[in-house]
């Protein structure tokens, strides 16, 4: 085998090592959990969704003694899996004591942090101020501290887990 031939045959082999091992590198980079990661590359669905997490839970952790029903609607609308159940238990007790403590409790999300976002699942981190108010009594105020996972269902973000971190 003349020299030449040999050359060609090793450059040729390298080569297609090298294209082989980029293809494998590309592929693992486009596919890998921090690609498919939209929160710092899609500010339209970064906003959407904290748009969409703020106003659930604005509307699910409001409410008010003498309409304790439009909040467990809109936590029938906004909630679902873990995030429901968990909230029926809890909100069980809170409807029943609401009326004759004549409790008001208002929550405002004053910001919120995109952990992870894909077309179809979210993970956000909530900041909220809670003021609560009794019958003659004067307001209190709270801060939470929320970790919100939501997930998309026909065009919507639900909420799916809810919790105090």
């Amino acid at each position: 085998m003349n020299r030449r031939l040999l050359t060609f045959l090793v450059v040729t082999s390298l080569l297609t090592g090298f294209g082989a091992a980029g293809t494998l590198w590309a592929h693992e980079a486009r596919t890998s959990a921090s690609a498919l990661d939209l929160t710092h590359v899609d500010v339209d669905a970064t906003l959407e969704v904290r748009s969409a997490v703020t106003r659930s839970v604005n509307k699910v952790l409001t409410y008010r003694f003498d309409d304790v029903e439009a909040t467990v609607r809109s936590a029938e609308d906004l909630l679902r899996r873990n995030a429901r159940e968990e909230y029926r238990r809890l909100f069980t007790q809170v409807s029943a004591n609401a009326p004759e403590q004549r409790l008001t409790v208002t929550t405002r999300v004053v910001d919120t942090a995109v952990l992870s976002l894909t077309e179809e699942h979210a993970r956000v981190l909530v900041f909220a101020d809670q003021t609560a108010t009794r019958s003659g009594g004067e307001p209190t105020h709270a801060a939470a501290q929320l970790l919100v996972t939501v997930e998309r269902h026909d065009g919507r973000w639900l909420v799916t887990d809810l919790a105090q971190t």
